[in-house]
């Protein structure tokens, strides 16, 4: 095995890290977003979702949302 290759237990706990990471960056911006939404400025959430898929927009969406949407 080369000396730079990570063993299953290494890749896991990287993996374990980037979830936490990745969790925390979940949670912060959730914070923000709040705080955005409490102070009437959704500029940046609405940037944000520029970015989303239609469909994860869609799905985030009730089934009477939907209906009302496409009408």
């Amino acid at each position: 095995m080369s000396e730079h290759t990570a063993t299953p237990a290494q890749q896991a706990k990287v993996a374990d890290l980037m979830s936490e990471r990745d969790q925390d960056l979940v949670d912060r911006v959730l914070i923000q977003i709040q705080e955005d939404i409490e102070n009437g400025d959704v500029t940046a959430i609405e940037e944000m979702l520029y970015h989303v898929p239609i469909r994860h927009l869609e799905a985030f969406l009730s089934e009477d949302q939907l209906i009302k949407l496409r009408g």
